[in-house]
């Protein structure tokens, strides 16, 4: 889970409309609120690492979808607006899991499986 201005931001892998995840809101009180369902395909889906927040939007990774259906980096904004920042492709990494680290405004984050040798990378994506 990860707070801005009091509210808690997180994902789930699964559920949703199309079961392929969502992000959600929820207030100390136990307020809840959807916020994105994933669709799938190049919306991207089963996002599994936490989201990091970066100059006031929410940033994480779905493990499947996106152009190459190799995952995604997406960006959503606390009013539900979201866009995808990088599909990957394989070759340059496939299935993200860990959450992301911001350094300077560029995100930073491993996958599971791509690469030359098709055992990960280590990734960086600037804002």
């Amino acid at each position: 889970m990860t707070s801005v201005n009091g509210v808690l931001y997180g994902t789930t892998a699964n559920g949703g409309t199309h079961n392929h995840g969502t992000v959600f809101t929820i207030t100390t009180s136990g307020t809840e609120k959807l916020l994105h369902s994933f669709g799938g395909g190049n919306d991207g889906g089963g996002p599994l690492a936490g989201l990091i927040a970066v100059s006031g939007a929410l940033y994480g990774t779905t493990s499947s979808g996106g152009l190459d259906q190799h995952g995604t980096v997406f960006k959503i904004t606390t009013s539900a607006v979201k866009s995808t920042v990088y599909s990957f492709t394989g070759t340059g990494g496939s299935k993200p899991y860990a959450k992301l680290t911001d350094v300077n405004g560029v995100l930073y984050g491993t996958t599971e499986h791509g690469g030359s040798a098709n055992e990960g990378t280590v990734f960086s994506v600037p804002l």
